[in-house]
Formats: structure tokens, C-alpha cells, sequence
């Protein structure tokens, strides 16, 4: 009955078996708004936020960042050791798939951008002048928490006080071991 409905199931070829290129299954979980193209279909697990897109090449499941999908299926191939940035003046919503907010950076020109967004450690205290101290590893900046810094080496002399040495907790103040 599959055979007679869909034709079949194991030809390759561009069209699906309801008909439908990639390009247009990828298309249908897009919601084109004024601003945006929110990608509606799976959110990845590593919880970044980003779409991906899963279809299958001879047989097998690929699965896809959904930006660079809809990037090289709009623009064209993204150059070999580049990454997609989304351009924070234009957007900062990592499941946006809209080509005109993505820009091709390198990795290094990636992560730069990455914490140049970043206002707060991972503790909430503000990266501000007064609580930040700027370290150079390898030639590269690294913004260091002053107030964790503080805390660690509390905890750090209240264990060598007691005459144990434990490791430095990693859970955030006031939090249990």
C-alpha cells in the first residue's frame, strides 16, 4: 500500500515520499515574522538553543544546525574554518535561522563576540570595572570574577584553618556540598 501511495521507499533523489523537496520541509518549520525566522521544529539538547534539522541522505538520519542549513541553501557554502555568528545588533535569538542576521567570523572572532556579550559570571555577579580582573592566557584576555575570587579564597582558608584540605566546592555561595 506505501509502495502504490509513495512510490518507492528506498529511491534517492531530491523528493520526499510526501512529495516535498528538503528545502521545502526545512521551510515549513520556519515562521517568517517582521523581525525574525524562528525556527519551530527540534531545539538541540546541548541547551544552546539552536534548531537543528534532521533529514536523511541514502537512508540515514543527518542532522544539521538549522542556520547552516539556511544558510547554504539561501547564500551559498560557508567558507572551510569559518563559523556562523548571529550579529548581535541585528539578533541574539540563537534560533533565528534568517540569513541577513548571520555572519560568517572565524572561531576566534566567535568566541571574542560570544563574551563580549557576556554581563554577568556564571554566579551573577556584574562584570563591571570595579569586580572584573582582566588575565592574559596564551596572548588572550580572560575576564575573571574579583567577588568569586574573594569566595574561593575564603572557602579555601576556612578548610586550611581546620587542618582539611578539600577541594574547592563548585557549587555557587551559600550552596550545599
Amino acid at each position: 500500500m506505501k509502495y502504490r501511495r509513495y512510490g518507492d521507499p528506498r529511491a534517492t533523489g531530491d523528493q520526499r515520499p510526501n512529495g516535498l523537496t528538503r528545502d521545502q520541509l526545512f521551510l515549513r518549520k520556519v515562521n517568517k515574522t517582521a523581525n525574525h525566522w524562528l525556527w519551530t521544529g527540534k531545539i538541540n539538547s546541548r541547551g544552546t538553543g539552536y534548531g537543528d534539522f534532521t533529514y536523511k541522505v541514502e537512508g540515514k538520519p543527518r542532522t544539521v544546525p538549522a542556520h547552516r542549513y539556511a544558510w547554504e541553501m539561501l547564500i551559498g557554502p560557508i567558507p572551510p574554518g569559518m563559523h556562523l555568528d548571529h550579529v548581535a545588533a541585528l539578533c541574539t535569538i540563537t534560533h533565528c535561522v534568517w540569513p541577513e542576521h548571520l555572519e560568517p567570523v572565524t572561531p576566534g572572532e566567535n568566541t571574542r563576540r560570544y563574551y563580549a556579550l557576556q554581563t554577568q559570571c556564571k554566579w551573577g555577579h556584574p562584570f563591571d570595572p570595579e569586580n572584573t580582573k582582566i588575565i592574559y592566557i596564551d596572548g588572550n584576555p580572560r575576564r575573571i570574577c574579583r567577588a568569586c575570587g574573594r569566595r574561593r579564597s575564603h572557602e579555601h582558608y576556612a578548610r586550611t584553618r581546620q587542618g582539611v584540605i578539600l577541594p574547592v566546592s563548585s557549587v555557587g555561595p551559600g550552596g550545599a556540598r
